[in-house]
C-alpha cells in the first residue's frame, strides 16, 4: 500500500495517481506556421515580391503558453531552397515575425520552364503539454515550411518585352527582356528611347518624335532625327547582349507630371549587332497613374502603405503618396503611445514624447501646410485591415487627399491622412465607388470595436467587416437597399448607416456604410454585396464581389 505522510491511500486514489503518471495524451500549444501574402508568381509580370510572417495558430487544439524562447530575426531564422531567386529585402529589413521577400527576376528566368516549387523553411519552437493537457510544458526547436511557386515563362518568349518602372520617381528604370535568339556573349546591343508628342503642342499638323540621347557632358538631352543615321540619336550604344534582361536607368529631364501635361508617350527600340532595329510594342503613357514607392524601412508601415494604395486603386481613386511630414507626425505619435503606455488621439503637454495635442498640431509641427486638417486612425491591433473594415475610420482612406503618413510601435499602427490643397480631382459625377469590391482579398481577423461606436448599432461593438461606398463630393448618396450574401447565397444580417441616421454625424451626404451585425467567419471565402440607390437622384446599382483570407493567412496587397 502506497503511503503519504504515514497515511494510507484508498485504492481508487492510487489507481488515479498511476493513470496520471502513465497518461500519454499531449497538446500542442499555439503552433506556428509560415504565412505568405501570395503563393505564386509568373515571370514577366509586376510585383516581384511578397510578405512573409510567422503566425501562431490554434491548430491541434493548441492554446496559449508564454515560455517560448525569444525569436531570431527572420534573416537568420529562415532559409530559402533557392537563395539566388528569393531573398529578404535589405531596404526594408525583416523583423522577428515579418519580412519582405524579393524575387530576383533575372535568377527566376534561369529556372526550368514551367512551374518551379521553392521551399521556405524557418526556425520555430514547439511547446507540448502532456498528461492530458495538465502536465509540464516541454519546449523543443522545430522547423516550419511553406511552398512558393514561380512559373517561368521567359525561355518561351519569342519577342522582347519592355516596361518602365516609375514607382520611384527619382530613379525611373527601363526594364527590357529579350528572347534567347537575341542573347549572346559576343554581341552588342543598342537601345533607343523616344517621346512622341502631339503636333498641336507645337502648333503643327504632325506629331513630333524626340529621342533621348547622351550629351558630351554626361547628361541627357532630347533630339530630333535630322538624318538617316539612327545612331546619332541612340540612348545607349554597344551594350553587352549577354544578359536576358537589362535594367536601364533613365533621366527624362522632366517629371512624370510634366510629360503627362504634354500628352507625350514613350517608345523604345533595340538593335543587335547592326541588324534590323526592333521597335517594341510597349508604350509607356505618363498620364497613367502608378503608385509612388513607399521606401519605408519598417515592414509594417510598408505593408500598410501598399495596402491603402491597393484599396484606392480598386475604388478608382488617385494613389496615395508618402509625405515626410505626415510620416514624422504619425511616427512621433506612435512613439508617444508606446512611451506613455496609452492608446489615444490626444497628447498631453509635458508628457514624454509630446509633439502636439491634436493630430493637426502634430502634422503642423513638421509642416505648416497641414494646418487645414489631418485625419488620424489608430489600430491597436497593428493592422490596416482593421481600420479599413470599420465605418468611421474607413472614410479617412477614401478622401480626396493623396497625402499619407504611417507610424508604428508596440502600441499600434498610426495613419495620418493630410489635407494639403490643391488636392487631386475627384471621381466623375456618375461614379459610385465601393470597398471591398473588384474581387479584392481582405483580412477580417480583426473586426468591429470602433471608437466612437457606429450609432446605428445601439452599443453593440463586436460587429462584422463593413463595406463603404461614396459618390463625388458635394453630391448625395441615397441608399434604397443594400444587402450582403455569402458564397452560399445566404443573406448576412446587416444595417446601413448614412448621414441621415448617424447620430454621431461623422458621415457626409455622399457616403454610406453597410455593417454586418455579427463578425464574419475568419475563413477563406467570398461575399457579394448589391447596393441599389440614387446618386444625386439618378438611380444606380453597384455589385461588388470580394474575398476573405483564412486564419493565419496574409492578404495580398
Amino acid at each position: 500500500m502506497l503511503k503519504l505522510n504515514n497515511r494510507k491511500l484508498p485504492l481508487l486514489t492510487l489507481l488515479s495517481a498511476l493513470a496520471w503518471t502513465n497518461a500519454t495524451a499531449s497538446y500542442t500549444l499555439w503552433p506556428e506556421i509560415i504565412s505568405i501574402s501570395k503563393k505564386e508568381w509568373t515571370t514577366e509580370t509586376d510585383n516581384a515580391k511578397f510578405f512573409l510572417s510567422i503566425i501562431k495558430t490554434q491548430a491541434n487544439g493548441g492554446y496559449g503558453v508564454n515560455i517560448l524562447p525569444p525569436k531570431s530575426n527572420l534573416a537568420t531564422a529562415c532559409i530559402f531552397s533557392n537563395p539566388n531567386v528569393l531573398k529578404f529585402s535589405t531596404e526594408t529589413p525583416p523583423t522577428d515575425d515579418t519580412g519582405l521577400v524579393i524575387i530576383d527576376t533575372n535568377e527566376a528566368r534561369k529556372l526550368p520552364r514551367g512551374a518551379n516549387e521553392l521551399t521556405l523553411t524557418c526556425d520555430s519552437w514547439i511547446a507540448n503539454r502532456g498528461r492530458n493537457g495538465y502536465g509540464p510544458v516541454e519546449v523543443n526547436p522545430t522547423k516550419i515550411t511553406a511552398k512558393f511557386t514561380i512559373h517561368n515563362t521567359y525561355p518561351d518568349l519569342t519577342r522582347a518585352v519592355a516596361r518602365i518602372d516609375d514607382s520611384n520617381r527619382s530613379a525611373v528604370k527601363l526594364n527590357i527582356t529579350r528572347p534567347q535568339s537575341d542573347v549572346s556573349t559576343s554581341r552588342g546591343v543598342n537601345y533607343w528611347i523616344a517621346a512622341l508628342v502631339p503636333g498641336h503642342i507645337f502648333g503643327v499638323a504632325e506629331d513630333q518624335l524626340f529621342f533621348l540621347t547622351k550629351n558630351a557632358g554626361g547628361g541627357n538631352e532630347w533630339k530630333q532625327l535630322t538624318s538617316e543615321d539612327a545612331l546619332s540619336v541612340v540612348y545607349l550604344k554597344n551594350q553587352s547582349a549577354a544578359n536576358h534582361a537589362d535594367e536601364i536607368p533613365v533621366n527624362f529631364g522632366f517629371t512624370k507630371e510634366e510629360m503627362a501635361s504634354l500628352n507625350a508617350i514613350i517608345l523604345t527600340a533595340y538593335q543587335i549587332d547592326g541588324q534590323e532595329i526592333k521597335i517594341l510594342d510597349y508604350v509607356w503613357n505618363p498620364a497613367v497613374a502608378t503608385p509612388v514607392a513607399g521606401n519605408y524601412t519598417s515592414i509594417h508601415k510598408l505593408y500598410a502603405y501598399e495596402t491603402v494604395n491597393k484599396v484606392r486603386e480598386i475604388m478608382g481613386l488617385s494613389y496615395g503618396k508618402p509625405v515626410a511630414a505626415l510620416n514624422s507626425a504619425a511616427q512621433s505619435h506612435a512613439d508617444y503611445l508606446e512611451i506613455n503606455n496609452v492608446v489615444t488621439h490626444l497628447q498631453t503637454q509635458g508628457m514624454p514624447g509630446f509633439t502636439g495635442v491634436y493630430p493637426r498640431d502634430r502634422a503642423r509641427a513638421f509642416d505648416p501646410r497641414y494646418a487645414g486638417g489631418v485625419s488620424e486612425a489608430i489600430s491597436a491591433k497593428k493592422s490596416v485591415w482593421s481600420l479599413l473594415g470599420i465605418p468611421y475610420h474607413a472614410t479617412a482612406f477614401i478622401d480626396l487627399t493623396p497625402d499619407f503618413g504611417f507610424g508604428f510601435s508596440s502600441k499600434g499602427l498610426v495613419v495620418n491622412a493630410g489635407l494639403n490643397p490643391p488636392v487631386t480631382p475627384d471621381i466623375n459625377e456618375s461614379a459610385v465607388i465601393a470597398y471591398p469590391c473588384n474581387n479584392i482579398k481582405v483580412d477580417v481577423k480583426h473586426q468591429g470595436y470602433e471608437t466612437p461606436n457606429p450609432s446605428v448599432l445601439n452599443g453593440k461593438k463586436d460587429f462584422g467587416y463593413s463595406s463603404i461606398a461614396r459618390v463625388k463630393f458635394g453630391q448625395k448618396l441615397t441608399v434604397d437597399s443594400w444587402e450582403l450574401r455569402d458564397a452560399n447565397n445566404n443573406l448576412i444580417n446587416t444595417v446601413v448607416m448614412t448621414k441621415d441616421n448617424d447620430a454621431n454625424q461623422l458621415l457626409w451626404d455622399g457616403v454610406a456604410t453597410l455593417i454586418p451585425i455579427n463578425p464574419l467567419p475568419v475563413v477563406a471565402t467570398s461575399y457579394t454585396s448589391v447596393l441599389r440607390g440614387r446618386n444625386n437622384g439618378v438611380p444606380f446599382e453597384k455589385v461588388c464581389t470580394w474575398r476573405t483570407v483564412g486564419e493565419g493567412e496574409i492578404a495580398e496587397n
